[in-house]
């Protein structure tokens, strides 16, 4: 929701309308991150490798599948899908024409997300 302002007519849709398209959002980039996190867990063939100490390899792994489908799936959206457009606050990648704020939440967010579920895991753990 944070970033209604950054793609063109959200800010002026109807206010389902936009919590709608924004969790179906919010359910894809979950969707990315548990399919990258499982492609990290095959490579290494540790299922649990967020609870252990990371090699630089698999938090790559994690990270490049990620940003691979959100830099594939913006490029659709924002071209031949027509799913949505960026309004001019939208920083962009210029290479990849294509807004800058998805993949910052992409790295930003599992990060975050991965260091949790490891704090979580090893506290849990820890109490048992």
């Amino acid at each position: 929701m944070a970033q209604v302002p950054f793609f063109s007519g959200m800010a002026e849709a109807r206010h389902w309308d936009v919590v709608w398209l924004c969790t179906r959002a919010t359910v894809g980039d979950a969707n990315i991150a548990f399919g990258a996190y499982v492609l990290a867990a095959l490579f290494i063939k540790d299922w649990l490798w967020i609870a252990k100490p990371w090699r630089l390899s698999t938090l790559s792994i994690y990270l490049a599948v990620g940003l691979t489908i959100t830099i594939l799936f913006e490029y659709w959206a924002t071209g031949a899908g027509q799913r949505w457009n960026y309004s001019g606050l939208m920083p962009d990648v210029p290479l990849l024409s294509i807004g800058a704020l998805p993949l910052v939440q992409w790295v930003v967010i599992p990060i975050l997300l991965i260091y949790t579920v490891k704090w979580m895991f090893l506290g849990w753990q820890i109490s048992k």
